[in-house]
């Protein structure tokens, strides 16, 4: 395991899905980055499994979106969600979804409003970290090292003071860096050492998808010869007994099943016999499973950081907002961050930015999360939001009515489909901004089913004051 270099443009705290993005978008644009991690390697469980159209145009313009999407599920899996009674005995309802190779086809075809040029994908994190980590590890200016650990930093007039400490040894090491981002986790030492707090729902405890979850990532090989219904993706049961939902992880017998634990149930107390009978409650049939991990976690956080930055540090990904797992929405807002502080850094460090404003990292972001989180908010600061992200075209004054029921539309729309708002150099189907004149482009819809018109308008770039 290596020492890391001594000094570096921007030092990222995380290697999560957040931080090695942001490796690739820093690399590829010349700045020299360090990347450290406390975890031995990338992740061993399935966690997100949803990989929304916007993200896989990232990696479309990364130039991996077609190496993303031959992982996972086999190009002929279909990516149905279905509802069942029990997995082994009645299918109630299912949504068709395309295959991976279906979507690749599909793309081509669309056009209007929703058109795109990536399709979602139903594949891994764990697969998605390799993919980033490779990539990050093949530029020339980021040097990435899982194993280390950061144990605090301070602000210069320079910059930014890091020490960190290898997790097998101890072994101490100083990094300076114009930057500092924390990707750490919903645990973050780096939000934890700037003194900022999560705002927002934590932890609602409801029927279902709400308070203590199980998760349990399992090999059953026999689960597609039990089941007597066609593969899905997503796989959602109701009864008396489990209510449960599972995501197929690789489409030959690996899942990451989830389900909620009732009042007297006691995480601690549920050994690897207990977590297989769980599964088979869900299945309806005793078939056998090996357990590859097991750990619980809490549904129902909506929350948002109230800042992302202080002076040269920021903080990105889980570790400036936190929601329950539906759709990817953590995930997938994570890479969001990764590209927008990516381009707003890059253009500091060269200068090759206009004029500065104050909290450019934090005001546009925050709102983005904050809505496609569904964080609660008073109508004025949710109106706040919406109008911050570019929903109203400039000059043009609503009515109170109209106002209120874009607002609330707005919230439902993004609520439904996860969109996940991007603040990049590209126009609404992905094409890069005409070379030296980087902007921040709105990707909203046009138009939808209730005549909501949202209209992308660019805005010019503003690096970030120091």
């Amino acid at each position: 395991m290596t020492t890391p270099p001594s000094d570096c443009s921007v030092l990222i705290v995380g290697g999560g899905p957040c931080g090695l993005m942001l490796a690739n978008e820093l690399g590829r644009r010349g700045v020299t980055a360090i990347l450290v991690d406390q975890k031995s390697t990338t992740a061993f469980n399935p966690q997100a499994n949803a990989t929304q159209a916007r993200t896989m145009e990232h990696f479309r313009r990364l130039g991996i979106a077609g190496e993303i999407r031959a992982l996972g599920l086999p190009p002929d899996f279909p990516t149905d969600i279905a509802y069942f009674t029990r997995y082994a005995k009645y299918e109630l309802a299912r949504f068709k979804l395309p295959s991976a190779r279906e979507a690749v086809e599909r793309v081509k075809q669309l056009s209007g409003s929703w058109s795109a040029a990536e399709l979602p994908h139903r594949v891994s994190q764990k697969f998605v970290e390799q993919v980033l980590r490779r990539h990050a590890e093949a530029l020339s200016g980021v040097s990435v090292h899982y194993g280390w650990r950061l144990t605090g930093f301070s602000e210069t007039a320079d910059g930014i003071e890091a020490d960190i400490e290898r997790v097998s040894d101890g072994k101490a090491h100083r990094i300076r860096s114009a930057f500092l981002v924390g990707a750490d986790g919903p645990r973050s030492t780096v939000r934890q050492a700037l003194g900022f707090q999560y705002t927002g729902e934590e932890g609602a405890v409801r029927d279902f998808f709400g308070g203590r979850m199980f998760a349990i990532y399992l090999r059953a090989p026999e689960f597609y010869q039990a089941v007597p219904h066609p593969p899905a993706w997503m796989n959602v049961t109701f009864n008396h007994e489990r209510r449960a939902f599972m995501a197929a992880v690789d489409g030959k017998g690996e899942f990451a099943f989830h389900t909620q634990l009732r009042p007297h149930e006691v995480e601690g107390e549920i050994t690897r016999e207990r977590a297989l009978a769980m599964f088979q409650e869900a299945v309806g049939a005793p078939i056998q499973a090996e357990i590859l991990s097991q750990g619980t976690w809490i549904a129902g956080y909506a929350l948002v950081a109230d800042r992302f930055q202080r002076g040269r540090a920021f903080i990105a990904g889980d570790a400036a907002h936190l929601f329950t797992p539906a759709g990817g929405l953590g995930y997938n807002t994570a890479i969001e961050d990764a590209v927008n502080l990516g381009w707003k850094l890059a253009a500091t460090i060269r200068g090759s930015g206009g004029p500065t404003e104050r909290q450019t990292q934090h005001g546009l972001r925050a709102a983005v999360c904050r809505l496609a989180g569904n964080v609660r908010a008073s109508p004025g600061d949710r109106e706040r939001d919406i109008r911050r992200c570019g929903s109203t075209p400039p000059g043009r004054q609503l009515s109170r009515g109209a106002r209120q029921g874009r607002v609330q539309h707005s919230r439902n729309h993004l609520r439904r489909t996860m969109l996940h708002l991007a603040h990049h150099g590209f126009g609404r189907n992905g094409t890069a901004a005409r070379c030296g004149q980087p902007v921040c482009s709105l990707r909203l819809p046009r138009r939808t089913r209730t005549s909501f018109v949202a209209v992308p308008r660019a805005i010019p770039l503003r690096p970030l004051r120091l």
